[in-house]
């Protein structure tokens, strides 16, 4: 998966650097998708919309798959407003927003739904671990029905 952080950058910048990296990547015959990080406090200019749509229209282009992990976080935000996925910086994931695009991750690479696995690591209790499993797996299947 390669990963451009859109609020740190452009658009048009995104667009350009992931069309050099998918060539270059190709040429290796390697499998690739883009990361579709999170919207952040901190770089306000671009909404979640914003960036699946920047996402969307670039893997279009570049015939490649995406990990929409930064919509299952905005969809499990949605559902329990009290989960905090952000690490101390309000920007970098904590443990639970990064067991979430974990599952996401899984979800797009093997088109599987993670819900089931058993493993969570310390500090994920497990009901918190079943909620975020779903919400990966309901996500990237809206996402990849163009539903969301």
């Amino acid at each position: 998966m390669l990963q451009e952080d859109i609020p740190e950058t452009t658009v048009a910048d995104f667009r350009e650097y992931a069309r050099k990296f998918v060539a270059e990547v190709r040429k290796t015959q390697a499998r690739l998708g883009l990361f579709m990080a999170w919207a952040y406090p901190r770089l306000g200019w671009i909404s979640m919309a914003e960036i699946a749509q920047a996402h969307r229209a670039a893997a279009k282009d570049l015939n490649v798959d995406v990990a929409p992990v930064g919509l299952p976080w905005q969809q499990a935000s949605k559902q329990r407003s009290s989960m905090n996925f952000y690490g101390p910086d309000q920007e970098h994931p904590n443990l639970q927003g990064t067991y979430l695009a974990t599952c996401a991750i899984y979800a797009t690479i093997y088109g599987r739904d993670p819900s089931g696995f058993t493993y969570a690591p310390s500090g994920v209790t497990p009901e918190e671990m079943t909620f975020l499993q779903k919400i990966a797996w309901q996500t990237v299947q809206d996402y990849r029905a163009g539903r969301i």
